[in-house]
């Protein structure tokens, strides 16, 4: 009779033991998932095009992945909300030296706010107070980022993403915010573009908050090196891609799911 008592005690231990995992809040499982499935950053200290910088910021090591998008080179908007490819066959594809993913998408796939491509609107404006930038080229090849939606008849390609970020030694307000891969363009002082992306040092898909990004361009280290002004927050997490390569070298940070479009830089 005892060893039955403790048997069944030690039963109902472990299904107690089983649902109290199992009803954790979805970011500790989604945490507990990430550190399973995702892989170390790539251990070196250059990359075919552009740079690293290792940065700790709040006692987190990050990595800022940078690459600057000449003014001469042509770039390519490639929407895959309905094709679905990997960003990894729409780079081989087109021949990109440098490509990161894009705006957001809903749940449906289709995209969030703003889209236009070849000069054709695919998807109207929305209002919000996180997708509240643009990302556009119009037809004489300038590309911008911005507030303020671009003009469709001077438009080559553009989207809707956010937040648009000025750097500043202060925290954006957000309702909801998690630390994870981020996608973002940068523009310097000199109107320089860049297609940055950042994670952690440890963890390939983990990365910085996202209420953070405007004090974390304003440390030193990284404006000694870039000397970002603006930003404009794309697609992260899962969703998020980052490529660059040259004649002899490639670098991919690889999303974990379709990207919704693919910004495609071609020296």
């Amino acid at each position: 009779m005892r060893t039955r008592t403790c048997i069944l005690i030690i039963t109902l231990v472990s299904v107690i033991a089983a649902i109290l995992l199992l009803t954790r809040s979805s970011k500790n499982k989604k945490d507990i998932l990430s550190s399973i499935i995702a892989p170390k950053p790539t251990p070196r200290t250059t990359i075919p095009y552009g740079g690293i910088i290792n940065l700790t910021y709040l006692s987190q090591r990050l990595r800022i992945y940078w690459a600057p998008i000449p003014k001469n080179a042509a770039v390519y908007l490639v929407p895959n909300y309905t094709e679905r490819e990997f960003a990894e066959t729409i780079t081989n594809k087109l021949s990109c030296h440098i490509a990161i993913n894009g705006g957001f998408y809903k749940g449906d796939g289709k995209p969030l706010g703003l889209l236009i491509t070849n000069g054709n609107i695919e998807s109207l404006a929305v209002r919000s107070t996180v997708a509240n930038g643009y990302f556009w080229q119009n037809r004489v090849g300038k590309r911008l980022i911005g507030k303020t939606q671009p003009d469709p008849e001077d438009v080559e390609f553009a989207f809707q993403s956010g937040p648009f970020i000025s750097i500043a030694n202060r925290r954006l307000s957000l309702v909801s915010d998690e630390r994870a891969r981020r996608s973002l363009l940068g523009v310097d002082e000199e109107n320089n573009l860049y297609a940055i992306s950042i994670t952690s040092g440890d963890n390939a898909y983990g990365g910085a908050s996202l209420a953070d990004i405007p004090v974390i361009f304003s440390q030193e280290e990284i404006q000694q090196v870039i000397p970002i002004t603006t930003l404009l927050n794309l697609d992260g997490g899962g969703a998020s891609f980052f490529y660059v390569k040259d004649k002899t070298d490639e670098f991919m940070l690889s999303p974990l799911s379709p990207v919704g479009s693919v910004i495609c830089v071609r020296m």
